[in-house]
């Protein structure tokens, strides 16, 4: 008769986020684990629920053991639209289907490349479906098998910041909705702490994106530096440790112009490089393809004045998540020259060199060098860049100008001109929100009410863009779609 003892061994594993939790595992085959892991967020502010099987025998850099996604269930294909005429506005069931769920805490093999995951309802909170109304016992059988997603999607479809037009910015949440919505690629930019981890934040000054100013163990950390030869008042993260940072929580930048996202302040931290990179790594987009992260760093030439350079910790990060070649989905970005210069000679990972609508890179700025961002793209300046740069990442305003009542001109030279340099050109910002669209691509008079965006997409699509940066994935999923005439994921 067979009989099996305690080993005794033992193993480590990362979650994503340090709050997640484990809420179920089997042995799916010798030396391997099936987890479902969790976060503690329910409804349209949940980000983990995911199933990850973990092979004993494989550790990372780290000494965790490796994981691999077998499944993301806020991103589930129903194409048959199960449950949608039984239970209408219920957060979640549609196509694809989300398992937004509190207490997501059952998982068994039925065979076949197929899992039951149930909800453990005995949380009394439990109301992702519906809000005020409690979540019955709910019980799902997925098939792994992949669904058909169309051909391969180009140009590539980025993240800004996140899907920062739905969830505050820089937040896994806006990360996690950004995958969730078919990105290729999710920005984060980059600043260091105190301690000299990079983390995600658009600015260092965090007083318009963190609770920051209702605590008041942190009044006096309030100040006013000069960044980039201009006065900024607030509190900055190169005064904050990780740990101190780690107590605060994001909040929606623009909350006039997006007032659905304010929904969600206080839930999230300031996430790491790190963690940023651990989500991506472990995710796939809807083609199946690796998400790729698409970094910036913010202010190098400040940061180096204080002595928490950006570069070197950049690329140790990078390096340490297995991002090093060519072929790595990866780009590195800057509105600043020298620091890409730099980083041209640490890394083979492919570098973007920003350009603004205006003015010039601070660190030219900084050396007394006259040189703009309009010279950057002048035969003599492409052929310099090109020397450093794989691409360009260009504001919308120089690729297509408008006239003086704001509707789009004839397309610029630049796309064209940069392709002969074989350098790729990626496009920003796009946003659905009328007062950042073209005139005659608005909805009407309200500033902040969305207009058509993925009309403003397809004009720049059609001049040659190869990639660009947008609030809202989905709707730049429909842009590409539309142009290539292939597959919206979305619509199964």
């Amino acid at each position: 008769m067979a009989s099996s003892s305690y080993t005794g061994r033992r193993w480590q594993y990362e979650t994503d986020a340090d709050a997640n939790v484990i809420g179920d595992a089997f042995m799916s085959r010798r030396h391997r684990i099936v987890s479902i892991e969790r976060d503690d967020f329910q409804g349209p502010a949940s980000v983990t629920k995911r199933i990850y099987e973990i092979d004993l025998r494989r550790t990372d850099t780290d000494s965790f053991v490796r994981k691999e996604l077998v499944a993301d269930l806020l991103r589930i294909a129903n194409p048959e639209r199960i449950g949608v005429a039984a239970a209408p506005g219920a957060y979640g069931v549609s196509d694809p289907f989300a398992f937004a769920l509190q207490s997501v805490e059952v998982v068994l093999p039925l065979g076949g490349r197929r899992l039951l995951v149930g909800l453990d309802n005995n949380y009394p909170g439990g109301n992702g479906r519906v809000p005020g109304t409690p979540d019955d016992t709910e019980l799902i059988v997925i098939d792994l098998q992949r669904a058909r997603q169309g051909h391969r999607r180009e140009p590539l479809v980025i993240g800004h910041r996140g899907a920062s037009g739905y969830r505050p910015e820089h937040t896994m949440a806006a990360y996690e909705t950004a995958i969730l919505q078919c990105a290729d690629y999710i920005e984060p930019d980059l600043v260091a702490t105190k301690d000299g981890v990079l983390v995600a934040r658009h600015e260092n000054e965090i007083g318009g994106t963190t609770d920051v100013a209702s605590h008041p163990e942190f009044a006096d950390r309030r100040t006013t530096k000069t960044i980039d030869g201009v006065a900024v008042t607030g509190w900055f993260t190169e005064d904050f440790t990780l740990v101190e940072l780690k107590t605060l929580r994001a909040i929606e930048r623009i909350p006039t112009t997006r007032p659905g996202n304010t929904a969600f302040n206080g839930l999230y931290q300031v996430p790491t490089f790190d963690e940023v990179l651990d989500l991506a790594r472990r995710s796939r987009t809807c083609g199946g393809r690796p998400v790729g992260v698409y970094p910036e760093t913010k202010h190098p030439t400040y940061f180096a004045s204080i002595g928490l350079p950006l570069e070197a910790e950049l690329v140790r990060v990078l390096g340490d998540n297995g991002y090093g070649g060519r072929r790595s989905p990866v780009f590195i970005q800057s509105f600043e020259v020298g620091n890409l210069r730099r980083l041209d000679e640490m890394t083979d990972l492919p570098i973007v060199q920003l350009i603004n609508c205006s003015g010039a890179p601070y660190d030219l700025v900084a050396a007394g060098d006259r040189r703009t961002y309009a010279d950057l793209v002048t035969p003599t300046g492409r052929r310099d860049v090109a020397g450093y740069a794989d691409g360009i990442g260009v504001c919308k305003d120089v690729l297509i100008a408008r006239n003086a009542v704001g509707d789009l001109l004839r397309p610029s030279s630049v796309i064209a001109d940069a392709h002969r340099r074989g350098l790729v050109v990626h496009g920003w910002t796009f946003r659905r929100e009328n007062r950042f669209l073209p005139a005659s691509l608005r909805s009407g008079p309200d500033l902040e009410a969305p207009g058509d965006l993925v009309g403003e997409l397809r004009v720049f699509l059609a001049a040659g863009m190869d990639g660009f940066f947008t609030d809202n994935p989905d709707l730049g999923v429909r842009a590409t779609a539309h142009r290539r005439g292939t597959l919206d994921p979305r619509d199964g």
